[in-house]
């Protein structure tokens, strides 16, 4: 039961990560990264500073990637590596195979030319970061495959960046807990702790993807702890958060360390919270459980749909109306046509991806018996 619940305001929150992620990209896109004088209405930007943590795209991209790593499997040998991590990587790359194959199409077609008008127009070279570079047939095949997954490429879609460090994290954290089969205390010590470090040769979203994996092996150890520390925890981050504390760090020069630092933020927030009986009970309404149910093709679909109907709804306005009330008018549009979309995304392309995914799932179970039968015939004959 506690399962079933914990599930539910999980899955609330990655839902409101990813619309605050999109409706940051709009005012980034559309106002807050322009290079020429425009103008919003005054409580616009009220909101987006008064809930600033919330619409900080780094720490939203952080509780996801913590989230994300939470949901993981464990895993209890080298077996279980192999397998969730093919699983893993085929349950991603279906979907965005089939956004980079729909660019591809789109780009061919040529209905990006309100983006890179716009562009030009707000002197905002990111609002042409949909479909930029090369984004031929090969290209397609390559991102799809390897790209994107591996190697962290965007040149489809700017968002995808997050993609592959998110992947290395829960890959991270698979062989943290296949670590447990080493007999040797010491080794076994020394192998997470080295697993630990190497986070942070990647880019923020694989420490937060690992740091939930870990979460979620030492939940119980946490839990139980008085009620009131954890809302000092909630409070005390979300003000420190707010308030960008972590520029305190400006002085060290490094813009990775206060992303990461953005991490801890995250990962204490979500601890709290999943310690807080009435924080979860806000979390598990209907509504908000139904954003979360469509929450990977928000972050998945929004970049391509501001390209596509925003920037061209934007242009429509800007000839009838100010630009203030054309930025709203926009954005109000096309947060309904997100939603409206990405729930069509789940229930077509998604459920495709997932049926293929539940054959290949089959094939690997396969394969890890055969690993399994491996094992034990190496064991027998090194025991005899």
């Amino acid at each position: 039961m506690e399962k079933s619940i914990r599930k539910k305001y999980i899955d609330s929150l990655k839902g409101l990560a990813c619309l605050f992620i999109f409706i940051g990209h709009f005012y980034y896109g559309f106002y807050a990264n322009v290079n020429v004088s425009v103008s919003i209405f005054p409580w616009i930007i009220m909101l987006h500073k008064l809930f600033f943590l919330c619409f900080n795209g780094a720490f939203c991209v952080a509780l996801f990637s913590f989230m994300s790593g939470y949901l993981s499997k464990k895993c209890f040998g080298i077996k279980d590596v192999i397998c969730n991590s093919i699983k893993r990587y085929f349950r991603l790359m279906l979907p965005i195979a089939c956004l980079c194959f729909l660019i591809f199409l789109m780009n061919k077609l040529s209905l990006f030319q309100y983006s890179k008008l716009l562009a030009e127009q707000l002197e905002n070279p990111w609002l042409d970061c949909i479909g930029c570079g090369n984004v031929g047939f090969f290209a397609f095949l390559f991102n799809s495959f390897l790209g994107i997954m591996f190697l962290g490429k965007s040149n489809f879609s700017t968002q995808l960046w997050m993609i592959s460090s998110m992947f290395i994290g829960q890959i991270f954290f698979f062989l943290f807990c296949a670590s447990d089969v080493v007999k040797k205390k010491p080794i076994r010590l020394i192998i997470k702790i080295l697993l630990a470090i190497s986070c942070f040769a990647f880019k923020y979203p694989c420490l937060a993807t690992f740091l939930g994996g870990v979460y979620l092996l030492y939940e119980k150890k946490i839990k139980g702890q008085k009620r009131v520390i954890y809302y000092v925890l909630f409070f005390s981050l979300f003000v420190f958060g707010h308030f960008r504390g972590y520029m305190l760090f400006n002085w060290i020069g490094l813009e990775d360390i206060k992303l990461f630092i953005q991490v801890f933020i995250a990962a204490g927030i979500f601890i709290a919270i999943s310690n807080l009986d009435g924080i979860k009970r806000c979390l598990e309404k209907r509504v908000l459980m139904w954003l979360g149910s469509i929450s990977f093709e928000i972050y998945l679909l929004h970049i391509l749909i501001m390209s596509t109907v925003s920037c061209p709804l934007l242009i429509y306005f800007q000839g009838i109306a100010d630009y203030k009330l054309a930025y709203a008018i926009t954005e109000l549009l096309t947060i309904v046509t997100v939603l409206v979309i990405s729930t069509i995304w789940k229930h077509s392309v998604n459920n495709i991806c997932g049926i293929i995914c539940l054959r290949i799932n089959k094939h690997v179970d396969r394969l890890g018996q055969k690993l399994t039968y491996i094992i034990l015939q190496k064991n027998t004959g090194a025991n005899s």
